[in-house]
């Protein structure tokens, strides 16, 4: 096939840039992305289906389930006092009670994939539309709502009277949660995007986003106590046991880090993302998935590998500890159920369709070049093609970014593209 291509050199111009962002969204399908909670014998967990599950965990059998108008997946269920809290994308926040019955709804401008901090009489959690919300938690009216300049993907959590929580456009916010005023908020290079809270020990408080660092932050001013470079974005929130934190990276490491210090402890490297998952750990291991299909253990204290687990798709969701056995979602539209201590399947439950999620996903390359650059232009006007132009940036690129502008404008694309990145 040949085509016909006219260029040209244009006016356009590409300014510095030192953000980065990462935006998708999630189709219908039977994949698990949100984690399992066990309460009492019952094991409850959402799905890309619009279903809401509950399994009795002895019986293996299902006892009820929810359907949303959306999907149930990033946002992970928080269970108080006998009622169910959780987001979907529908844009709607649900309350429904443990026989799986709705008490109430509230309906935000787009998706909810936050996660909520419940109180007593509150909840808090963010949604899409760059709103972080404030709800009676047996009512589900609004309060109070605070408005960021992105999506709130992140959950928000509350420490010494101060609200906590991050936004797309790169700030984590210190908020009053009694009036929602704001008490200071820092600037990062990059969107946060977090799915459960942030962890805090003693006065510090743990954060990262797609800028490749974990932060250690002074939560009464906001000031850097001392950052870790990943190598690559992560979603994962930190796990802190002990001295340590856990996590891992879109790079493939998964990391053990001093929590005092940020110093690295060791580092193990997977074949796939690990991402949007907070690991669990008990006496002697750390537990968490990988999208190169295994599910993980490995030993606190050194990183070696005790045994791993294989699925048939990617591992986005956070791992559940009952018992003996150890629970996963899997993208593969199963809930496993393993023996934490030999790593082999006791027993599984498909969801309602084996047909698993498609994923959209939309990159923005933090561009390095800092000096102006004219834009070059490629038009195609091969007339068996829709006549389309295409704007390609002659700039450095991050050579170290898992994803390039090629990516990016591939995905946006209807039509066949064919271009290079000078």
């Amino acid at each position: 096939m040949e085509f016909d291509f006219s260029t040209g050199f244009s006016d356009l111009v590409v300014e510095k840039s030192k953000f980065y962002a990462d935006e998708w969204s999630v189709g219908f399908g039977g994949s698990i992305a949100s984690g399992a909670v066990v309460k009492d014998g019952i094991i409850y967990f959402g799905a890309c289906d619009c279903y809401l599950y509950a399994l009795d965990y002895n019986t293996r059998k299902l006892l009820w389930q929810f359907r949303a108008d959306g999907g149930f997946v990033e946002s992970r269920i928080v269970i108080y006092k006998d009622t169910i809290y959780l987001g979907s994308y529908d844009g709607c926040f649900y309350a429904i009670d443990l026989k799986g019955n709705l008490i109430w709804k509230f309906k935000t401008g787009r998706r909810i994939t936050s996660t909520a901090w419940v109180t007593e009489d509150r909840l808090f959690f963010g949604s899409h539309d760059n709103y972080l919300y404030a709800l009676g938690r047996k009512s589900g009216k609004e309060i109070w709502r605070f408005k960021t300049g992105d999506a709130v993907t992140s959950t928000p959590i509350i420490y010494k009277d101060r609200l906590l929580f991050g936004s797309y456009d790169g700030n984590i916010y210190c908020i009053d949660p009694d009036s929602g005023a704001e008490i200071w908020r820092i600037k990062t290079n990059s969107s946060i995007a977090n799915y459960h809270p942030l962890p805090i020990k003693g006065n510090i408080f743990y954060h990262h986003g797609f800028h490749n660092y974990i932060y250690a932050v002074n939560v009464d001013d906001g000031t850097d106590v001392w950052r870790f470079n990943m190598g690559g974005v992560t979603e994962v929130t930190p796990l802190i046991d002990g001295y340590y934190i856990y996590t891992g990276s879109w790079n493939g490491w998964f990391f053990c880090i001093n929590s005092d210090t940020g110093e690295e402890v060791w580092r193990f490297k997977t074949g796939g993302k690990v991402g949007d998952q907070l690991p669990v750990s008990d006496e002697s291991r750390v537990y968490f998935g990988s999208n190169d299909g295994f599910f993980y253990a490995l030993e606190k204290h050194t990183g070696k590998p005790v045994w791993k687990f294989r699925t048939n798709g990617d591992l986005w969701s956070s791992p559940a500890i009952i018992g003996n056995d150890i629970l996963v979602g899997g993208w593969d539209c199963h809930l496993y159920v393993i023996d934490k201590d030999i790593g082999e399947e006791r027993w599984r439950f498909e969801t309602s369709t084996k047909v698993q999620a498609p994923i959209n996903i939309i990159q923005k390359v933090e561009i390095k070049e800092e000096k102006i650059e004219p834009v070059f232009q490629i038009e195609n006007s091969d007339d068996r093609y829709k006549t389309e132009t295409h704007t390609i940036l002659l700039g450095k690129y991050d050579s170290k970014s898992e994803y390039s502008t090629r990516n990016e404008y591939t995905h946006k694309s209807e039509y066949r593209t064919d271009f290079y990145i000078i």
